[in-house]
């Protein structure tokens, strides 16, 4: 009994201590967020938004990289617990280089390829939470077979776009093939994972799919920006979009990362 009864008392203290993590997190990530909303709605001091923006990028992938607590055999646990972890420690990683690459350099192909290793990383992530509770299995459903949609569907946009767009330079192709890509594999990452949250009511995958759901709207508002620079629009129209947009892409972009993060605890309920 005496055993048990440190057990429960070690337990709990881990749990709080977890929970003094989160509180301590969250709330480091508020208040970087409200700072450069504010520097970005006032238009003061772009270079210390930025600068700020990607210490709060910084932040959350110290907070994956923070030890996560053992669950013990009494628990319900997986062998993909450790693999998720380490998906999700790659894919903030490559998070931060992506940043890095289009807040402080005009290298967009460099950030672009980064975050579609996010998005390919994400889509191992959700295979794994699929095999784990039993929605699908591997010898039906193998790896590769989940990176087709994501070909073939950007295949069958950009053959017309460029038969459209005519007379366009290989590097505006090149972007436009990687945005396509990107774009599309964050939408079926967003629906399989919303998906999977709806089936199986996971925290994890509830709090994963809120994260890509505003990944999704922050690159919605990202392609509104950069659309105003290829399409002749009204000055005004142009001015609006371009207001809006510039504060709208990291209104949605922080939370995204902060639920996304928050995601690596590995309870399933």
């Amino acid at each position: 009994m005496s055993i048990d009864k440190s057990y429960t008392i070690s337990s709990d203290n881990k749990k709080k201590n977890a929970k003094i993590i989160i509180y301590i997190f969250v709330a480091l990530e508020f208040v970087l967020y409200i700072s450069f909303i504010y520097l970005d709605f006032s238009k003061n001091n772009s270079s210390l938004s930025s600068a700020i923006k990607y210490i709060s990028i910084l932040i959350c992938l110290l907070f994956v990289f923070f030890p996560v607590k053992k669950r013990s055999n009494l628990e319900n646990t997986s062998i993909y617990d450790s693999k998720d972890i380490l998906l999700l420690r790659l894919a903030l990683t490559f998070t931060f280089i992506s940043d890095y690459f289009l807040l402080f350099t005009s290298e967009i192909i460099a950030g672009l390829l980064s975050f579609i290793l996010v998005q390919l990383l994400y889509l191992v992530r959700i295979y794994n939470w699929k095999l784990d509770a039993s929605l699908i299995s591997i010898s039906k459903n193998p790896l590769y077979l989940y990176f087709l949609p994501n070909i073939v569907i950007t295949i069958l946009i950009l053959i017309p776009s460029f038969i459209f767009l005519k007379n366009i330079n290989l590097d505006i192709m090149l972007t436009i093939t990687l945005v396509a890509f990107y774009f599309i594999s964050l939408i079926i990452n967003s629906i399989s994972v919303l998906k999977i949250s709806l089936k199986t009511r996971s925290k994890r995958a509830i709090i994963f799919a809120i994260g890509l759901f505003l990944f999704v709207l922050c690159d919605i508002n990202v392609g509104l920006f950069n659309l105003t620079y290829y399409i002749p629009i009204n000055p005004f129209l142009y001015k609006k979009i371009h207001d809006i947009t510039s504060v709208s892409m990291w209104l949605f972009y922080l939370p995204s990362q902060v639920l996304i993060s928050l995601s690596k605890y590995t309870q399933k309920s």
